[in-house]
Formats: structure tokens, sequence, C-alpha cells
């Protein structure tokens, strides 16, 4: 990667709504990662309380082989993310421990590169050369957020952050209301890992299975629709259904009699290759809701670099692609698109079309589009002083 013809600070403190460990790396550990070949980069993971296994009184730095440092805060206090104040406290205990690591390693006004939707008193807790909002989720749409104090605490920070991102349109045009310096920069995939399919020996047990075999590949959780999969399951109990990932609150043993839906568990991301390989078409059957509709998932470019055949719900980020995937809403019309996409499967050209598209979307494009609106704002900075 090279990201030298960009004129900004080299130093990134970056605030993140994911642990540096999780076995499914989001945007956050991907981006981090990458920018550390260039970049000095401090990765706080997100504050959690005392009663989370991975929290203790005391904060951890782990130095990771990438050259990200991760800091691990201690256990803070419950509801921080419900409750303004108690967000705001949090932050000011944790403040010492990030500062004192920033003066540790001689960071001097660094990029203040923020994920969580409450980060607005980060603003005046450390110094900073430009800051940037990341925004990936619709977070005041998520089970469990106080939709109004989540909000709240959002816009807050909206309107103080000197730039915002966003990962789908429908954010860009919730987002841009609240700071006219917000730009639609989408979520991409690890092209060249997922493109590894192509060529990969199929996973044998998944291989063995009667066909069509559809996967999914990534964390169950509240996203999928396990009314719809239910109802598709029982409609072509022909069909055999792969879900790949760990269980994430969706609730699997549900479905354990059922012979034609198998769940797998979590796999190393180095075999997800070999798993994909082995699929006929993958899909992405997720519910429909409010915040689903901000969701451009980084599976469906993880899918298309596979090569492999895709259907996904109606979303409304995926409706621009819709010439080169199947998108449905009812049992009847998943059934549908996943006969015709299976029919694709070996056409080489609608295949290219898939990687082609896959290919345009890489991490590296969207660091250097985000890296980008940083300079472009440092410089506009920098000139009002």
């Amino acid at each position: 990667m090279n990201f030298d013809q960009f004129d900004i600070p080299r130093d990134v403190l970056m605030f993140s709504t994911a642990d540096w460990d999780e076995p499914l790396w989001t945007n956050k550990q991907q981006i981090a990662s990458r920018l550390a070949g260039e970049f000095r980069v401090l990765y706080v993971e997100p504050l959690a309380s005392l009663r989370s296994r991975k929290r203790s009184h005391s904060h951890r730095i782990l130095e990771d082989p990438s050259g990200v440092t991760v800091l691990r805060p201690p256990g803070a206090v419950p509801f921080g993310q419900k409750i303004a104040g108690i967000n705001e406290i949090n932050h000011r205990m944790l403040a010492p421990i990030v500062q004192g690591e920033l003066a540790r390693r001689e960071f001097v006004d660094p990029i203040l590169w923020l994920y969580p939707p409450t980060s607005a008193p980060m603003l005046s807790l450390y110094p900073f050369s430009v800051s940037l909002y990341d925004c990936v989720d619709e977070y005041s749409a998520m089970p469990g957020a106080w939709m109004a104090a989540t909000k709240g605490m959002e816009r807050a920070l909206l309107k103080n952050v000197d730039c915002v991102t966003t990962t789908a349109r429908t954010l860009f045009e919730d987002k841009k209301a609240y700071n006219n310096n917000t730009h639609f920069v989408p979520n991409v995939a690890d092209f060249e890992h997922f493109h590894k399919t192509m060529t990969a020996k199929a996973d044998p047990a998944i291989e063995a299975m009667p066909r069509p075999v559809v996967g999914f590949v990534g964390a169950l959780n509240y996203k999928l629709d396990d009314e719809l999969i239910d109802k598709i399951a029982n409609a072509r109990p022909d069909w055999h259904f792969v879900f790949v990932g760990p269980d994430r609150g969706f609730g699997v043993e549900r479905f354990r009699q059922r012979h034609n839906l198998h769940f797998l568990g979590r796999r190393h991301i180095e075999d997800l290759p070999t798993v994909m390989a082995a699929m006929d078409v993958c899909w992405i059957p997720y519910r429909l809701d409010r915040y689903t509709r901000g969701v451009l998932p980084m599976k469906f470019y993880e899918y298309l670099a596979s090569g492999r055949p895709v259907v996904a719900t109606r979303l409304p980020e995926l409706e621009a692609f819709e010439e080169h995937i199947g998108l449905a809403q009812s049992v009847e019309s998943f059934v549908t698109a996943i006969e015709e996409q299976r029919a694709k499967k070996n056409d080489p050209t609608a295949r290219e079309a898939r990687i082609a598209l896959a290919r345009e979307n890489s991490w590296e494009k969207r660091i250097g589009q985000i890296l980008g609106h940083l300079e472009t704002t440092w410089r506009h900075k920098r000139q009002s002083r």
C-alpha cells in the first residue's frame, strides 16, 4: 500500500466499536492494519463494563504484528452507551490512560479517527490535527439501543467533528443534515483473500452435500431473518443451506432438527475460501428494517470476489447492483432468484462481471478516499486559522 501522496499527519488515534481480536474482522481492524504500514496507529477498543470477560480494573497494551498498538480499556461504568452523562464520565476516566500512551509514544496532534456514535466527549479530551467520524451503521436502530439517547449523542458528534464518512447512501443522506463535510465512501472487501476461492480446494464436508448448496458466511445475529430462512428451507427440502460463523444471538439450536439447515460454527478466516468454494450460491437473507436499510454488507463484496453467484434481501444499498445479483423479499422470490443465480454459476461472463465489481472496491481504495477527504479538511483547517 502506498499512501505517501496524502499530506496529512502520520499518527492515528482510533477509537473503535470492535475488539481487535474479534475473529470476524470489521471495517475498523481492516483499516487500522492497513494504515499501520505507513502510519503509527493507537487502536482503542470499545468501553465495556467490568462484567465483560475481557475487562479488568486496569488497561492493557497489546502490540500486534501488523504494527498496530492496541489499548484495551479498563472496565467502565455500565449504561454509558445509553446515558450521555455516564458516557462522558467514562470517557473522562479513560482520557488520562490514553493521553499517557500518546505522550509515551510522542504522538503530536494525531488524526482522531472515531467509530462510536458516542464519541463527542473525545473532541475536547484529546489534541488532534483533524477529526473523523467513520459512520458504518445506524446505531440508533440496533437492537437494545435507546433510540433517542443514541441519536442525541451521535448528533452532538456530527455537529462538532471535522469530517464524516458513511458506508451507505442512506447513512449519508441522514448524517449530512448535521455536517456539511459528509461523504459517502462505501464498504468494500479484502478482494485478494476472498478471490482465492476461485482456485481453492472445496471443503470436503460441504462438497459431499447434495446439490444445490446455498451458503452464508458471517456472524449469525439479529440481521438474519430466521422466519424467512425457515420457510425457504421448508419450501425446498432438497436444497441444503450452510451457515458458517459464530452464533451471536441467532439461536441455531432451534433448527438443529432440520435436515437441510447446517450450522458449521466459526471457521478461521484463512479457511473461508475453501468453505465458499463448495457453495453453489452465497446469500444474505437479512430482515428488512430500519437498521438494515442503512447496511451495505461487507460480505456482499466478499461473495463477489469469490466468484460465487449472490442472492440477497432487497436492501436499498444493494439495488444499484441488481444487474449482477439476485434480489428478493418473499419466500417465492428468493427461491426463484436462487434458481436463476445458480444457473449463472459457471457462466464466465457473469462470473467475471461479479469479480470485476469486487476488484474495483478494495480496502486500499476506501482508505485512499477517506485520506483524501481528511487531507482536504486538514488543509482548510490550517488555512482558516
